[in-house]
């Protein structure tokens, strides 16, 4: 349940119920499920914010991130806004 998992990590805001299961976690779109959780994590060649759009269409039902533009979303997508999501 992602409010177990937000126990674990410092948010600045989420958007969205807490009560949502998550069934798969991982920083690559390529690998996104309907159910899972997808962290949008900066690097070095590239931004994991560019593909939340991406991770939203393939059925993700969180997204953990450390800048989300107000566009719509799914109302059944929670939005995780973190401080810096590599160490989340």
């Amino acid at each position: 349940m992602l409010h177990q998992i937000l126990a674990e990590i410092k948010s600045i805001r989420v958007m969205g119920p807490e009560e949502v299961m998550v069934s798969h976690i991982t920083s690559d779109s390529r690998q996104v499920k309907p159910g899972s959780l997808f962290v949008a994590i900066r690097g070095v060649q590239v931004d994991g914010h560019a593909y939340i759009g991406k991770a939203i269409e393939a059925g993700a039902s969180v997204i953990i991130c450390e800048e989300f533009s107000e566009q719509v979303i799914p109302e059944a997508v929670r939005i995780v806004v973190v401080e810096d999501s590599a160490f989340s």
